[in-house]
C-alpha cells in the first residue's frame, strides 16, 4: 500500500481574514498549509520581485525556506510574495489585465455573470494558444547532466499530452525548473518566479508531471483547493493514463480511496473553503476523492478541462476575485457539461461531498473504508469556524450486522493520539454478502454514529452492494455499448462483476429484486476497481 505522504500536490488558498485567523503568523509571511505567502523585506521592491536574478531568487527561496521549517510536515509548497501594501505578486496576470485596460481595483465578481462573454475577454487578451518553454537553470545545486536528460525527456513527453487535457496554459511563460535538495518541500512552485523547484528526482516523475500541471495556471491558480487542487489531480492521472512510460502509484484512479469512493463520500468529508488541510484526516483522502470527482466528469467529456480552463482564464482577467469565488467556479463548471452520471451537473456537484464548503459542525466519527474490509475510524470535532480538532484516547465501538441485520460482530478500540483507530470487522469464515458496519461514540453532544454497507466476497471489478434488497438480477450496460451488457446474481444484497475491471465509462446499473422492484443507477468509473452501492 502506498504511504500516504502528499508528493506533488500544492495548496492554495485566498489571502483573506479568515487564512490570518487560522495560520500562524511570522514577520517575515504566512504559513497556511502548504501555502507560504511571502512578505517581502524592506529593502527588496516589488519590481525587484517581477524582474528577480539569481541573487534576488536565493534570497527569497532561503526566507522562503525558513518559514516553512517552522512549521516542518509540508511535502510541497506554493511561495506567493506579498509587497508592502499586502498585494500578492502575480506579474503574468498583472500584466495581462494591464494590456486589457482593466482598473487596479478589481470589480466585484457577480455569480449571474453572462458567462458567454468569456469567448470575447478571452479572444481580445491574445493569451491562446500560449506556450510553455522550460529551461535546468540551477547555478547552486546543478542537474546532472542525466538528471536533465531524465527531465528533459519527461518534458517532451508529458507537455503535448498535459496541453490535449488541460488545454493551452493561461500565459506564455519560460518556467525554470531548480533543484534544491536542501528544500523544505519534495516540491515547490513560484508563480512571481514561474519556477519549479524540485528536492531530488528520487520521489517519482508524477512530482514533476503535477507542477507543470500548476504551471499552466500559473498566476491564475485558484485559491480553492477543491478546483485547483482536486483538477490538477484529475489531468495528473489522466496524463497517466494516456501515457504507458509514467508510472503513476494511482493509475486509471486505482487506489483505495478511489476504489470506495461511493462509500467515503459522506457529508463529514466536506471542509471549509474546500481546504484540504483542515487538520483531522490524511489530506491524501480529500485529493484523491476531488481528483476521482472531476475525473468523472472528465471521463463524461474529455474536452471538460480545456473548455473550463479557456472560460475560466477569461474570467479571471477580468476579475481576479473569480480565482476564490466558488458560486462562479460552479457557473463556469455547468456551463461547460450539462450533466454528469445522468443528473443535472449542477445536482450532481451538490451530491459531492467532497466540494461541501460549509460541512456539518459539531462532533464526528467518519468511517475511511478500505479494502478487504479494512477500516479505519476518524473521531474528531469541527467548530463555528471551520477548525477540526482530532479527538484523541476516545473509545470508538462497532456493530457488524449481516444482510438480514442480524448482529455477525461486535468490537471497539481507543483512539490514537492523532485522532483514529483501526479495526477489521469481523464476519463468519465463508459468508459472502452485504455487511453493515456501525460505529458510535460518545461526546458532549451525545452519541454520535456513522454507517457504512461493505461486501464481503470478490473485490473485483465493479462489486458492490444494494441496500434495500438481497436477492435478484444486476445488470450493467455501457453507454456508448462498447461491451455487451453483463448480468450477475445478486445475493445476500451483494455482487461481483470482475470482468469490468479495466473497462472505463460511463454505465447504468439496473436491479431487479426477485418478486420486488426495480432499482436503477448511472455511474461513471475508471479502468480500476469500484465499488457500487445502490439504494
Amino acid at each position: 500500500m502506498r504511504k500516504e505522504v502528499l508528493m506533488g500536490f500544492c495548496l492554495t488558498v485566498s489571502l483573506s481574514a479568515s487564512v490570518f485567523a487560522q495560520a500562524r503568523v511570522h514577520p517575515e509571511g504566512v504559513r497556511k498549509n502548504n501555502i507560504l505567502y511571502v512578505n517581502l523585506p524592506s529593502d527588496i521592491p516589488r519590481q525587484s520581485v517581477e524582474f528577480a536574478d539569481e541573487i534576488i531568487k536565493g534570497r527569497l527561496h532561503k526566507l522562503a525556506a525558513q518559514l516553512a521549517l517552522r512549521e516542518p510536515g509540508a511535502t510541497d509548497l506554493i511561495v506567493l510574495f506579498v509587497d508592502r501594501t499586502g498585494q500578492v505578486i502575480l506579474p503574468d496576470r498583472e500584466s495581462a489585465r494591464s494590456r486589457l485596460g482593466f482598473d487596479e481595483v478589481p470589480p466585484v465578481s457577480s455569480p449571474a455573470a453572462d458567462i458567454s462573454q468569456s469567448a470575447d475577454i478571452f479572444a481580445a487578451a491574445d493569451i491562446s494558444p500560449n506556450r510553455l518553454t522550460f529551461t535546468f537553470n540551477s547555478p547552486v545545486y546543478p542537474w546532472s547532466s542525466s538528471e536533465v536528460q531524465i527531465l528533459s525527456s519527461a518534458l517532451n513527453t508529458y507537455y503535448p499530452v498535459i496541453e490535449q487535457v488541460y488545454g493551452a496554459p493561461a500565459f506564455s511563460n519560460i518556467v525554470n525548473v531548480r533543484k534544491d535538495p536542501a528544500a523544505p518541500a519534495v516540491g515547490l512552485y513560484y508563480p512571481a518566479f514561474n519556477e519549479i523547484v524540485v528536492k531530488t528526482l528520487d520521489y517519482g516523475m508524477d512530482v514533476f508531471c503535477h507542477e507543470m500541471i500548476h504551471a499552466f495556471r500559473d498566476d491564475d491558480i485558484s485559491w480553492l483547493d477543491m478546483y485547483e487542487e482536486g483538477m490538477t489531480r484529475a489531468a495528473e492521472v489522466e496524463v497517466a493514463n494516456r501515457i504507458p512510460t509514467l508510472v503513476h502509484w494511482d493509475e486509471n484512479h486505482s487506489y483505495e480511496y478511489d476504489v470506495f469512493y461511493e462509500a467515503l463520500n459522506k457529508p463529514q468529508i466536506g471542509s471549509p473553503a474546500g481546504d484540504f488541510f483542515t487538520g483531522y484526516i490524511s489530506a491524501l483522502l480529500r485529493y484523491q476523492l476531488a481528483g476521482y470527482a472531476w475525473g468523472k466528469a472528465l471521463i463524461v467529456n474529455d474536452n471538460f478541462f480545456r473548455d473550463f480552463n479557456s472560460r475560466y482564464y477569461a474570467r479571471v482577467l477580468a476579475d481576479p476575485n473569480v480565482a476564490g469565488t466558488e458560486s462562479t467556479l460552479l457557473d463556469i463548471a455547468s456551463s461547460v457539461q450539462v450533466s454528469v452520471e445522468g443528473i443535472a451537473f449542477r445536482t450532481w456537484y451538490s451530491r459531492q461531498n467532497i466540494f461541501r464548503t460549509s460541512p456539518p459542525q459539531g462532533y464526528f466519527v467518519y468511517q475511511r473504508v478500505q479494502s478487504y474490509l479494512g477500516t479505519v475510524v476518524d473521531y474528531f470535532q469541527r467548530d463555528s469556524s471551520g477548525l477540526e480538532t482530532m479527538k484523541a484516547n476516545s473509545s470508538v465501538k462497532w456493530v457488524v450486522s449481516d444482510f438480514q441485520g442480524v448482529s455477525l460482530s461486535t468490537g471497539s478500540g481507543v483512539t490514537s493520539a492523532y485522532g483514529w483507530v483501526s479495526f477489521t470487522p469481523s464476519v463468519p469464515g465463508g459468508y459472502t454478502g452485504r455487511i453493515k458496519v456501525v460505529v458510535s461514540a460518545n461526546s458532549p453532544q451525545g452519541t454520535i454514529r456513522d454507517t457504512s454497507f461493505r461486501y464481503v466476497g470478490n473485490e473485483t471489478g465493479v462489486f458492490g452492494v444494494v441496500k434495500t434488497g438481497s436477492f435478484g438480477l444486476l445488470t450493467i450496460t455501457a453507454k456508448n455499448g462498447s461491451i455487451a451488457p453483463i448480468s450477475v446474481n445478486v445475493t445476500n444484497g451483494g455482487f461481483s462483476v470482475p470482468s469490468l475491471a479495466a473497462v472505463r465509462g460511463e454505465f447504468t446499473a439496473v436491479f431487479q429484486q426477485n418478486g420486488g422492484s426495480t432499482l436503477s443507477k448511472q455511474f461513471v468509473k475508471d479502468a480500476s476497481n469500484y465499488f457500487l452501492f445502490i439504494e
